[in-house]
């Protein structure tokens, strides 16, 4: 499975300026954040860990290591696992990380 994170070449010049001035060492140091950077982050590692499961799975079934019925029936249950966890993550971070984030 190939790691978009870590095959990157660069970020775009916006999200690099960004980077510097907001260093991610300092952000579960910020007055009053109380740790939900760090919660943040390890959902979003989360994600990518639901993603690589996924990855595996369809590429066992390429293979001819899954049968058909058994591969759609993990990703019945990972896709749907996956897309209500985005939903309720999405709809916490509108609510309560970019507002904060924001002051």
């Amino acid at each position: 499975m190939s790691d978009e994170l870590s095959s990157r070449t660069g970020l775009p010049p916006a999200l690099l300026a960004l980077h510097k001035e907001f260093a991610r060492d300092g952000w579960t140091k910020a007055p009053g954040f109380h740790g939900l950077a760090a919660f943040w982050l390890d959902r979003h590692l989360g994600f990518r860990h639901l993603m690589g499961g996924m990855t595996k799975g369809a590429q066992a079934l390429i293979d001819g290591k899954t049968a058909p019925e058994v591969w759609g029936q993990q990703l019945a249950q990972q896709g749907g696992r996956l897309v209500n966890e985005l939903i309720g993550h999405h709809q916490i971070e509108d609510d309560a990380y970019f507002p904060k984030l924001a002051k």
